[in-house]
């Protein structure tokens, strides 16, 4: 997670101006703004190669999305990495830059977001009702984390190798881990 903005305790739509009119992206947790820092070539690589996999592979009529667009549960806005809708999107309040049902999120873990994603973020994402599957990609090392929704509660199956597949069931697709990491080099 990023450092807190100069403003906290602000209003949801004092936070929708604020952003709107921004030339970085912040993230909004319960009337409190957190500035995103840029991100790794690796981090880049990463979400620009599951983006083309999962879009090249698809079976569903789905749609894939990365970075720049907010997902928003209860009071706060998030920015996935890569989320997926496989209906036609819902958006908050009519704005066209906010979804409130993404089927799929995947977030690229760095070393300061690494454990919100995997906590707070995870808690707030969990309460999307049309979510069914949050995957974490660790761009330090081959590791894929994928909790999928069973009825009511989370299933965690964990790939370290490259030439594991990762079933996305949510798209009808499988991807190997291998193709996440194409061109990376772990240093």
């Amino acid at each position: 997670m990023g450092m807190p903005a100069e403003k906290t305790n602000v209003s949801i739509k004092e936070y929708l101006e604020l952003e709107d009119a921004a030339i970085e992206k912040h993230e909004f947790i319960n009337g409190e703004i957190f500035a995103f820092a840029g991100a790794s070539f690796n981090h880049a690589e990463i979400i620009s190669n599951i983006s083309f996999c999962i879009r090249s592979k698809m079976k569903k009529k789905c749609r894939v999305l990365s970075n720049d667009i907010k997902v928003t549960v209860e009071n706060s806005f998030y920015y996935p990495d890569i989320l997926a809708l496989c209906n036609e999107p819902q958006f908050y309040e009519e704005r066209n830059d906010t979804i409130t049902n993404p089927v799929l999120i995947i977030e690229v873990l760095s070393k300061s977001t690494m454990d919100f994603d995997r906590g707070s973020k995870f808690e707030a994402y969990r309460k999307i009702a049309t979510l069914q599957e949050y995957v974490l990609i660790d761009q330090y090392r081959v590791h894929v984390e994928q909790y999928t929704r069973n009825k009511k509660e989370w299933i965690l199956r964990e790939f370290d190798l490259e030439t594991d597949t990762l079933t996305f069931s949510s798209l009808a697709t499988g991807v190997k881990i291998n193709d996440f990491y194409k061109n990376i080099s772990f240093k």
